[in-house]
């Protein structure tokens, strides 16, 4: 029997948690001070209200986990990354599809019931059920969350949509947690950036926006995959802008002045 609303990220429909529910559960546990009576009873009231269907939250990776991944290799966009100006493609939103066809992650599940050793998949347990490892981030500008421990080997894939051919400067808002870190880049099945490093340096473990390099994208549907080459780090977003399109806005103001002086 499969639960479709409850507690938890691994569910179609998550019933949203709150401080004092877990306030409530921990003192029932005996971990924790006890409530008033009417503390305890706006909480559970709280909690009757999160569990409408309305206020849950729809974890379309299950779904698409449970009735589409069974049936095919085939990957699709979690989000539509449309790239028209600066756009920011958030790293979580990666390409929906399995483990070595949308990412690549070493610890994908937890596997404990046939191995008896506990290996969970996403250590973070937000945002999605799969091997990619989430956690929530408080940089300026986010999503809410952020890939977390994106250790050498590993990698992500997003489908991007470009509106026509051109090139892309790309840079990833990342901070690296150990020295040497590096970064690469593949376009439609080919390497267009090797490795960046991304040094930790001094200890610094804070946010930075690094430019990575440019790709040249074809028009319409494209497939990069970021990949982890060297070190560890955590990512908020890539950063996608069209050298091209700026160059050809200076071009058609240049030839509207000549015109307008003529």
């Amino acid at each position: 029997m499969v639960a479709i609303k409850k507690l938890g990220f691994n569910n179609p429909m998550e019933i949203q948690h709150n401080q004092n529910y877990q306030a409530l559960l921990n003192y029932m546990r005996g971990q924790g001070q006890q409530p008033s009576r009417d503390e305890a009873f706006r909480t559970l009231m709280q909690l009757t209200e999160n569990i409408k269907a309305e206020n849950t939250l729809v974890h379309k990776d299950v779904l698409d986990a449970m009735f589409r991944q069974v049936q095919t290799t085939a990957t699709i966009p979690f989000a539509n990354h449309v790239l028209s100006g600066n756009v920011n493609v958030f790293a979580t939103d990666y390409d929906l599809g399995r483990n070595g066809e949308a990412y690549h992650d070493k610890d994908t599940a937890d596997y404990h019931v046939s191995t008896g050793k506990n290996t969970p998949g996403n250590k973070g347990r937000t945002y999605r059920n799969d091997g990619v490892d989430i956690e929530r981030c408080s940089d300026q500008t986010t999503n809410g969350y952020q890939v977390s421990s994106f250790e050498a080997g590993e990698w992500m894939q997003y489908t991007v949509m470009a509106p026509s051919a051109a090139q892309f400067k790309v840079s990833i808002r990342v901070q690296s947690l150990v020295k040497g870190t590096a970064i690469g880049l593949s376009a439609n099945g080919k390497a267009v950036i090797p490795a960046v490093v991304v040094d930790k340096g001094n200890s610094d473990s804070s946010w930075k926006t690094i430019s990575i390099g440019n790709v040249r994208l074809s028009k319409g549907l494209n497939k990069l995959r970021l990949a982890a080459v060297a070190g560890e780090a955590r990512l908020n977003y890539l950063q996608f802008s069209s050298n091209e399109r700026a160059s050809s806005k200076r071009q058609q103001k240049s030839i509207g002045r000549t015109y307008v002086r003529n």
